[in-house]
C-alpha cells in the first residue's frame, strides 16, 4: 500500500521545521543561556502540529528532543544527558511540547471538521433551494391547471375527463 502523499507532506514538514530549528539553534548558540536549548524547537512543534496535526508535532517533538540533546546538551554529541537540572528542563520540554502537539494539533482537526461540515452545510442548502423552487412551479402549474379547469364549462370539464368534482 502506497502513503498518502498529505502524510508524506504533514511528516516532511515537521522534518523540515526541526532541521530549521536545528540551524537556528546552531546559528545562536553563544547568545542562548545554557539550560534553553529547546526553546526555538517550541517554533518547529507549533509550526508542524498546526500544518499537519498531531502526529506531525509529536514527531517534532521526538525529533527536537533528540537534535537538542545531541547537538546542546552537555556531553555534546551524545544522547547522556549530565545532570538532574538538564534532564528536568527535557521532561519539561517533553511535556510542554506533547501538550502543544495535541492542542494545536486538535484545534487543526477541529478546523477542518468544520470546514468540511460548512462545505456539507452548503450545498445541502443549494439542493433545498433547488427543491423549494422546483415545487413552488410545480404548484404554480397546478393551480393554474385548476383555475383552468374551473373556467371551463361543466360539459367541457366532463368531455375532457375531469368530472363534476373539478368544474365548480
Amino acid at each position: 500500500m502506497a502513503p498518502d502523499a498529505s502524510a508524506i507532506w504533514r511528516y516532511g514538514v515537521a522534518v523540515a521545521t526541526v532541521l530549521a530549528g536545528t540551524g537556528l539553534r546552531l546559528a545562536i548558540h553563544q547568545a542562548l543561556p545554557e539550560y534553553s536549548p529547546y526553546l526555538v524547537f517550541i517554533l518547529a512543534v507549533i509550526i508542524s502540529a498546526r500544518f499537519g496535526g498531531p502526529g506531525p508535532g509529536l514527531a517534532a517533538t521526538l525529533l527536537s528532543t533528540l537534535s537538542a540533546t545531541w547537538f546542546f546538551v552537555e556531553p555534546l554529541h551524545s544522547f547522556g544527558i549530565a545532570g538532574a537540572a538538564a534532564a528536568w528542563v527535557l521532561a519539561l520540554f517533553v511535556a510542554t511540547a506533547v501538550l502543544i502537539s495535541l492542542l494545536v494539533g486538535g484545534l487543526r482537526d477541529s478546523l477542518l471538521r468544520t470546514a468540511r461540515a460548512e462545505s456539507h452545510l452548503r450545498e445541502s442548502e443549494e439542493r433545498f433551494r433547488t427543491l423549494a423552487e422546483a415545487s413552488a412551479r410545480f404548484a404554480a402549474q397546478r393551480f393554474l391547471v385548476a383555475a383552468m379547469i374551473a373556467r371551463l364549462p361543466a360539459a367541457e370539464s366532463f368531455r375532457f375527463g375531469f368530472g363534476a368534482s373539478c368544474a365548480a
